[in-house]
């Protein structure tokens, strides 16, 4: 008994190292960002769910959206204002590639929304 429990609690040890807190601000947004409407951050560490209520960022103390949540690896992410219909895109209001970046290499992504393709 003993056992088991030292093993699954070397497990849950070796889990949480992988694991990593991330804190995402957006310091810029379109000037046509509808001030009534919620930004999603979407990517492979919530299945690429575009109007996830967990990942919905919040105003912190400077008045910018932010949001902290867990994730391992290399992650890929976008935003949207819940829908692939209003996915942030390019300069020119076009497709814009997932968004990528490396655990570990920092704990705050201080990013700008260009435009979004609606």
């Amino acid at each position: 008994m003993k056992k088991t429990l030292l093993l699954a609690f070397v497990f849950l040890l070796s889990l949480a190292a992988y694991s990593e807190q991330l804190t995402i601000i957006i310091i810029d947004l379109p000037e046509n960002t509808p001030p009534d409407e919620a930004v999603y951050v979407v990517g492979n560490f919530n299945g690429w769910n575009p109007g996830d209520p967990a990942f919905i960022l919040d105003e912190n103390s400077a008045g910018l959206p932010e949001i902290t949540f867990e994730a391992e690896g290399t992650i890929e992410f976008k935003f949207t204002r819940g829908s692939w219909d209003t996915v942030e895109g390019n300069e020119n209001g076009g497709f814009l590639p997932n968004r990528t970046f490396a655990m570990g290499t920092a704990d705050t992504l201080e990013v700008v929304i260009l435009s979004w393709e609606d």
